[in-house]
């Protein structure tokens, strides 16, 4: 009554109760998050006065991590409401004017606003709720029906928990009404609604026991068609789906599916939870078809069913979103998980899982549609909500980092990528069966970075352990199978095994035919890779028609700028490049780029790849000038997201080291018109155009060298006809073709040219206006026998290339500033010189280059040739723009300056080769060779002890102090670093001597190093085997490191103290990992030279095991010139693999040799099998450098042919080792 009457004496209008305000403390971070969601939610609180409020609200921020909330209560009272009461009269606390509200009172949050400036201290309004709130009222009777008012009050919490996704406050509940009730069915209802509870916590095994224990109870008691035995059966079903049982799960949801509709009329909201259920096991399962006709079942069924707000239409909503997403219906499938977005936010909490699991839905398909921004803030919406909601280890949480990391490897950023995906596999490996398909489906997402990163080796470890999964967990012909055939293909693919990629990407494709629809966007991905695959093969026609099926599938299935177009453009760009059509490989490739600036951040690592792609056209088609650009803009891009040992970098530092090179620029020998000269002048359009490399400003300096050094050239030819000695001096000078080639090592001659222009006499300045019909004759009649300029450009240059050349010119020349030399002193030179060295034809008489006088004087007065001849002015500018440029880039002008090497370890048997070659090839260099002679070496392996430039210092390179003496006194310019310790037997014996000479060795001659502070390059030479066994394929540069033996583990660790001097001290290193070596000089200890030695005295032959251990070998000479290579040209911090085709067995080894000594005997006569080693890996193998390759290395010695030469070797020097 108390009630009423305070109702009836309000007044009709909205009341503030500002005399007092209830008052919530939250957690500081739970805050940060609520704010925003209070906004929409619905709350039931009770009441307290106003200044009691505040003291507690103020209060709670004292405590670090709290924040304080005030509310203000608005009623209205002309709105039938829950009742309330004034209990002040009443109260014990009389002074806290409290009022009472119903239990069941409901508020709607309204606007918030900070408290005396402090961002802790909050006032939020709330307003009474009418009692005839329409959606609410639809809302709140369903979940009562839901949470079966039949059922007692606890019984009712507890399910009302589970609905708001409160599991483990349900679990209390539960575990003390199971612990209370003496009744049989009461138990099976609570064992039950635990199996849900455990379910929701993700403890699936648990589940389990608890839904079996409750049909184990009911079977002794209800019929087999009775309800109850329908959500025992859905939940045990929907465990087995969760933990990738897919027929058990099926199997369940069937009985429960069979038991409704015996029982139901067809349209019961009952029914449409089995046929959901069933839907969703026939996803997982990649039966779409199937699973979409039961998710409409369901959806018709609850559209009848349940008011348009409920959450379960939102999960029938969400079910059909993702069998279209799978179907590749972005557009449909975003359509549905929208409108389940829409139910969610209206029906539950802020912070409940389905609302995170609707997020999650939401960004998927915005990744698949290319719309990264709007994904990822899905993503990190639903992860706010599972962290907050769930526990730190529950799959669904896994399932978030999983789609983050996606996200960001969209994006490019593959080291967040890498740790998301991590913390998923983390929470997954804890929770789920070691076969779970889900599990799978993270070592692929893990193994797909490492793939991104260039880590080939780990990445097939992931992918490897994933598709063993997917073998025992998934039909033969499920499409995530198919997925893991591909992602092992692409490995293999980049790992240069192209035979096991084709299988594998062929399997993949089988499957996915059988699995999917024919314009399906993964089956355009299955083509792509077999497209690939045939192109490394070299089958073009076959790789052309596989990238045209899947680009007919993307441009069917995906919007206009979906970066999977832009792939597939790519790969039918590449496949036109090799096939020599540039005109179609650019259109394709400029179609890719055009998607690609769209569609990814602007340095994404495929944007790289495209702007790399276009350089490789226009670098085929000779256009250097833009194919320097492109391959400049992939590098800067690429720099910024890719590790710095990635093989992508390579790749395009190779190319911008090619294209930036001073290439040869290629002009028939016979003489175009001025016009045509005028043309290529003008368009840019040389056939070769000269380039110098420059990353920061290459199209300034690029325009530069045109302008100063190329128009004054093509003056030089425009201004002479008939016949001009210019094609053949600068032959002579320069080349030793047919062509005119201008190349680096006519740089010093343009120097010189230089100097003597700028040092010239001026004795007869010549003016534009002086030039007349009779100006070269009247000049030389006037005055014969003075030096006058009347030669042009045309003729000075190639005169003074051909004289510098030949060392001829010293001092001055009297030449004007515009390129001229007296006609007498060019008859001198012709006659004294140039005809004596025969660089002219004999049959050119003087007289004929005197009549060409008046042939010359009337081109000069021509409009044509004067444009051009100003051109000329620039030459003195020549020296200065490439004395500017090749400083800007590190290259030396003097290429024969003169090196002084230290050689470690060089009276071994690859360090004495590399001195012999190196004494013989470069007499102006020295060489100090520190040895300690080990057994293995020999003073007798170098050839010419005696050379003046050869010194030989007995002495321990652990001595540091030895070292750097060394340094200072002989000024070392370069070191090349052999000495190691390399016998593998012996480091299984006294592996601490290896330490001591590999590492602690290696670290010295480093010290050294690091304190003389003038060496230029130091070669680190190192092995194959620090990476470690490798069954299949082969290691490229990038590969992870794995020594498994105490050898190679030394050798590994010398490699990372040799990159941190690197990193450190600015030490410029080379490091060269050599596959097995052999030739001449070799010592016994090794495998080819004892079996030739043991075998030439008649004896037989061990080996270890089956003799089935497989090496790759080459040439020991092949490897010098490699190293020679390397230390002349090649590019410091960088790795080089120096591998070889040569892969062979022990008995193949064996065998070979036996044929070539024709000894006459069976293979099994010569060999005594011996006890296998227990360190001997079954196989190393490495690449061939792409990098190496590029700088003009190649194998030159045949298997068949070094053997011989060995074997030769060894028959002339039998005793070489003994003595």
């Amino acid at each position: 009554m108390k009630v009423n009457e305070n109702k009836q004496n309000c007044d009709q209008r909205c009341h503030d109760l500002s005399n007092g305000r209830a008052t919530l403390c939250l957690c500081h971070a739970d805050y940060k998050y609520n704010k925003e969601s209070l906004k929409r939610e619905y709350y039931t609180l009770n009441y307290c006065s106003e200044q009691v409020s505040l003291n507690f609200a103020r209060r709670a921020i004292a405590t670090s991590d709290l924040v304080g909330i005030l509310f203000d209560m608005k009623i209205d009272p002309s709105i039938p409401s829950t009742p309330f009461a004034n209990v002040h009269d009443v109260s014990y606390f009389q002074g806290e004017e409290e009022i009472l509200f119903s239990m069941n009172s409901i508020f709607r949050i309204g606007p918030m606003k900070q408290l005396d400036g402090n961002n802790r201290l909050w006032q939020v309004d709330l307003i009474l709720t009418s009692d005839n709130d329409q959606d609410l009222h639809i809302l709140t009777e369903q979940m009562r029906k839901e949470i079966h008012p039949d059922k007692k009050g606890w019984d009712r919490l507890g399910q009302l928990l589970i609905k708001l996704g409160q599991f483990n406050k349900a679990e209390e509940v539960y575990d003390i009404l199971l612990e209370q009730t003496t009744i049989d069915l009461e138990k099976a209802s609570m064992n039950h609604m635990l199996g849900i509870v455990k379910h929701g916590q993700g403890e699936y095994k648990d589940a389990i026991t608890y839904y079996k224990r409750s049909i184990k109870i009911e079977e002794k008691m209800l019929s087999p068609t009775h309800a109850n035995f329908v959500a025992s059966y859905n939940g045990i079903g929907l465990v087995y789906a969760k933990i990738g049982d897919y027929s058990n799960a099926l199997s369940y949801h069937q009985k429960a599916l069979e038991i409704n509709q015996k029982a139901l009329p067809s349209s019961h909201s009952h029914l449409a939870m089995p046929y959901n259920n069933i839907g969703m096991v026939y996803h997982k399962m990649g039966d779409y078809s199937n699973a979409l006709s039961y998710h409409q079942k369901a959806l018709e069924i609850n559209q009848k069913a349940l008011p348009s707000n409920h959450p379960d239409l939102a999960t029938s909503y969400s079910n059909i979103g993702m069998v279209y997403h799978k179907m590749g219906d972005y557009s449909n499938a975003l359509s549905y998980y929208q409108k389940a977005l829409e139910i969610y936010q209206k029906a539950l909490p802020s912070n409940h899982p389905d609302l995170a699991t609707s997020y999650n839905n939401i960004g998927m398909v915005y990744h698949k549609m290319v719309d990264y921004s709007n994904a990822l803030s899905y993503y990190q919406k639903a992860l706010e909500i599972y962290q907050k909601a769930l526990p730190s280890n529950h799959p669904d949480l896994a399932l978030s980092y999983n789609n983050i990391a996606l996200a960001y490897e969209s994006i490019g950023d593959y080291s967040n990528a890498l740790s998301y995906h991590q913390k998923a596999l983390e929470i997954l490996q804890k929770t789920l069966p070691s076969n779970h398909p889900d599990l799978a489906i993270s070592y692929n997402n893990i193994g797909l970075m490492h793939h991104n990163m260039g880590d080939y080796s780990n990445a097939l470890s992931f992918h490897q352990k994933a598709l063993e999964i997917y073998q025992k967990a998934l039909p033969s012909n499920h499409p995530d199978l198919a997925l893991s055939h591909n992602n092992i293909g692409m490995v293999d693919y980049k790992m240069g095994d192209y035979s096991n990629a084709l299988s594998y990407h062929q399997k993949a494709l089988a499957i996915l035919q059988k699995a999917l629809p024919s314009n399906h966007p993964d089956l355009a991905m299955s083509y792509n890779n077999i497209g690939l695959v045939y192109h490394k093969m070299s089958d073009y026609s076959n790789a052309l028609s596989f990238h045209q099926k899947a680009l007919e599938i993307y441009q069917k299935a995906l919007p206009a700028n979906h970066p999977d177009l832009a792939t597939s453009y790519n790969n039918i760009g590449s496949v036109y490049g090799e096939m020599g059509n540039y005109s179609n490989a650019l259109s394709y490739y400029q179609k890719a780029l055009e998607i690609s600036q769209k569609a990814l951040p602007s340095n994404h690592p495929d944007l790289a790849m495209s702007y790399n792609n276009i350089g490789s056209v226009y670098d085929e088609m000779g256009n250097y000038s833009n194919a320097l650009s492109y391959y400049q803009k992939a590098l800067e891009i690429s720099q910024k997201t890719l590790p710095s040992n990635h093989p992508d970098l390579a790749i395009y530092y190779n190319n911008i080291e090619v294209a930036g090179q001073i290439v040869l620029y290629n002009y028939h020998h016979g003489k175009p018109s001025i016009q045509e000269i005028k043309e290529k002048i003008n368009n840019d359009k040389p056939d070769r155009i000269i380039i110098i490399i420059n990353e920061k400003n290459s199209s300034k300096l690029i325009d530069t060298i045109n302008d100063h050094l190329l128009i004054p050239l093509y003056v030089a030819q425009a201004t002479t006809t008939s016949y001009s000695p210019i094609p053949v001096l600068l032959l002579t000078c320069i080349s030793n073709d047919n062509n005119l080639n201008i190349i680096q090592n006519a740089t010093d001659q343009l120097i010189n040219i230089y100097s003597h222009i700028v040092n010239a006499k001026l004795l007869t300045p010549v003016n534009d206006e002086d030039i007349n019909e009779n100006y070269f004759e009247s000049l030389w009649t006037t005055n014969p026998e003075e030096f006058h300029h009347i030669t042009v450009l045309s003729d000075i240059l190639p005169i003074l290339l051909a004289l510098i050349h030949d060392g001829k010119v010293n001092g001055q020349i009297n030449i004007c500033n515009k390129g001229t030399i007296s006609l007498k002193y060019f008859k001198t030179i012709y006659s004294n010189e140039i005809k004596q060295e025969n660089i002219l034809p004999q049959s050119v008489p003087i007289d004929d280059i005197t009549d060409k006088f008046e042939q010359w004087n009337k081109q000069m007065i021509s409009p044509e040739t004067r444009q051009l001849y100003q051109a000329s002015f620039l030459l003195p500018n020549v020296l200065k723009s490439i004395e500017q440029i090749l400083q800007q880039q590190k290259i030396h002008m003097n290429r024969n300056t003169s090196k002084i090497l230290l050689v470690t370890g060089g009276c071994g048997f690859i360090g004495s080769t590399f001195i012999n070659h190196w004494i013989e090839t470069y007499p102006n260099d020295k060489i100090i060779n520190i040895d300690r002679l080990d057994p293995v070496a020999n003073m007798k392996n170098i050839s010419n002890p005696n050379s003046p430039n050869y010194t030989f210092i007995l002495a321990d390179i652990n001595n540091k102090d030895i070292v750097l003496h060394l340094f200072n006194q002989y000024n070392i310019t370069h070191i090349v670093h052999f000495a190691v310790q390399a016998h593998l037997d012996s480091s299984f014996g006294n592996s601490i001597t290896f330490t001591e000479s590999n590492v602690y060795g290696t670290h010295s001659v480093l010290e050294a190093s690091r304190i003389y502070g003038k060496i230029q390059k130091f070669i680190h030479i190192s092995t194959d085997e620090v990476y470690g066994e490798t069954p299949s394929g082969s290691n490229q540069e990038i590969c992870l490191l794995n020594p498994l033996n105490p050898y190679a583990a030394t050798i590994a660790a010398a490699e990372f103290l040799v990159k941190s001097y690197g990193e450190s001290f600015k030490l410029q290193y080379c490091i060269i990992r050599l596959c097995n070596v052999y030739g001449p000089r070799q010592h016994f200890e090794k495998v080819i030279p004892t079996f030739i030695n043991t075998l030439l005295h008649g004896e037989k032959i061990k080996i270890h095991g089956d003799g089935k251990q497989i090496r790759h070998f080459i040439y020991v000479d092949d490897v010098i010139h490699a190293i020679e290579i390397i230390l002349n040209k090649g590019k410091t911090k960088m790795i080089y693999n120096i591998g070889t085709k040569n892969e062979l067995n022990v008995l193949d080894i064996a065998k070979y040799i036996l044929e070539k000594l024709q000894l006459n005997k069976n293979l099994d006569d010569v060999i005594i099998y011996v006890k296998p080693r227990s360190f001997s890996e079954k196989r190393y193998c490495t690449t061939i450098s792409g990098l190496v390759k590029s700088l003009g290395w190649k194998e030159e010695i045949s298997f068949d042919q070094g053997l011989e030469k060995t074997i030769e070797w060894l028959q002339l020097n039998p005793d070489y080792w003994t003595k």
